[in-house]
């Protein structure tokens, strides 16, 4: 293997060049010639042959396009490149003239390349009597309102407006608080209420009747669960559920009083023998946050420390290139070894000692998942789900990866191929069910609580992307 700096010419970039068929595979084979096209400016020259992966738009073409739409939002949704094109251009209100105003919201959107308006006290009033709440007269035309404030003149143009805010009691924001079964629906649909309660120090009397998310957890399941580790950390990190739940009853110090306290064992000598455990800093501050974090403090980190490996020149090209050949990809690369892929990178080594590596750091989003969390009990009444998206070529490896992450158990609910982008459909899932407050590990943001609603919702949602050529190669295990 040639180490060091290539010196590229057109001919050998051409050449490179010649062997791809789209920009992308030019970039991800020879990411070296790539980047000295784009900063020589000849990328068009060196790319003439390639395919386009988009055709190249014009003005008749979208509005070609446009006209099998009756509102801009359709427009935006299925065909945003279009509509981007004709917003970035200023041709969107001539390509859209025949839609209709779905909404509010798009009408105000249409002001945003109008001419600047003059306000005056009349048009200012006129505008306000669209309408309702003042929330909705700021978020849609603020342009407006802001001319009301600054010329002392608000009041009178929302005159007609309905008031929201209320005078609370405590038997009204009791009264309110009836009408939810969780403080998570209280504080969403009911600000004020809430906010007054947490004011006045009535909250948890107010919500004595609501149910806890934590449904399968009770104080002696999670007085037994904390019997099983030592201190508090092993605690939270081996099942973070039961530990926020007792923070939230307050009873984390009852329960953990049989555990170990870090805190105040570190003295010089101590931190300095664990430090001679390890190698780098690096390794010192991921094994042992304690003394790490008492050196620190204590301003003895250079003290305790001179045995270890800087990381500044320690790297050297055979180091990097024997670092380099433990990886299958630059994603693990980067993310087990950054010293050595930082060297690489900063030197103009990193094509050269890579060039054995399969390119992993992005998803095909060709396939969208579902699996139910076993292990995890129920939140808010209801089962837990991760729904997430991966590629045909990784068949099930995301899953099982996260489900080891997490330490749980996954009962595959749908696993399929879709013919658009399955993060597309990933986002429109995520909106149903609740979200579930779960930390820690890689994925853990994608868990949402769902009814047998939200399930059979979610599926359908799915369904009609799904490629039959393809889903035979996946297990769907249950579509209601």
């Amino acid at each position: 293997m040639q180490i060091g700096n290539r010196k590229w010419t057109l001919e050998l970039v051409k050449e490179k060049a010649l062997k791809c068929t789209t920009k992308t595979a030019f970039k991800n084979a020879y990411g070296g010639a790539y980047s000295w096209c784009y900063k020589n400016s000849c990328m068009d020259i060196v790319c003439s042959h390639m395919k386009l992966k988009y055709p190249k738009l014009t003005a008749e073409i979208v509005k070609k396009i446009a006209l099998g739409y009756k509102n801009k939002v359709d427009f935006r949704k299925n065909h945003n490149r279009e509509y981007q094109y004709a917003l970035d251009n200023q041709i969107i209100n001539d390509t859209c003239k025949h839609m209709e105003l779905k909404s509010i919201k798009e009408k105000k959107t249409c002001k945003i390349i109008s001419p600047k308006i003059t306000w005056s006290l009349e048009l200012a009033h006129k505008e306000a009597l669209q309408y309702q709440f003042k929330k909705d007269f700021r978020k849609y035309s603020n342009s407006a309102y802001s001319w009301g404030h600054r010329h002392n003149v608000i009041n009178f143009i929302c005159s007609h407006m309905a008031i929201i805010n209320k005078d609370w009691t405590e038997e009204s924001a009791k009264a309110e608080a009836l009408k939810y079964q969780y403080k998570k629906d209280f504080r969403k649909y009911s600000c004020g209420a809430y906010t007054w309660c947490h004011r006045n120090n009535i909250i948890d009397i107010a919500c004595s009747h609501m149910k806890s998310g934590y449904t399968d957890l009770t104080i002696k399941i999670v007085t037994e669960e904390a019997l099983k580790y030592k201190t508090k950390r092993e605690f939270e990190i081996g099942h973070s559920r039961a530990y926020f739940y007792a923070h939230g009853k307050n009873i984390i110090n009852d329960i953990c009083s049989h555990m170990e306290s870090g805190r105040g064992k570190w003295d010089f000598l101590l931190a300095q023998n664990e430090a001679l455990k390890y190698r780098t800093r690096k390794d010192f501050q991921d094994n042992s946050s304690g003394a790490y974090s008492y050196a620190v403090k204590q301003k003895i980190m250079d003290k305790i420390c001179l045995h270890m490996v800087t990381g500044y020149g320690f790297w050297t090209i055979p180091l990097v290139q024997e670092e380099a050949k433990k990886y299958e990809s630059r994603k693990d690369f980067e993310r087990n070894s950054c010293g050595a892929y930082c060297f690489a990178y900063r030197n103009g080594y990193l094509d050269e000692l890579c060039n054995h590596m399969v390119d992993k750091a992005k998803t095909d989003n060709n396939v969208i998942y579902i699996w139910k969390a076993i292990g995890l009990g129920q939140w808010n009444d209801k089962d837990i789900y991760k729904i997430g998206k991966t590629s045909a070529r990784l068949g099930k490896e995301r899953i099982y990866f996260v489900a080891n992450e997490a330490k749980i158990e996954a009962e595959i609910i749908i696993i399929s191929h879709v013919i658009c982008k399955a993060s597309d459909l990933e986002t429109k899932i995520l909106k149903l069910g609740d979200k579930v407050n779960l930390f820690g590990f890689n994925g853990a943001s994608d868990f949402r609580a769902f009814s047998e609603e939200n399930l059979k919702k979610a599926l359908e949602i799915i369904t009609p992307y799904m490629e039959q050529e393809k889903i035979e190669e996946f297990e769907v295990t249950a579509i209601l």
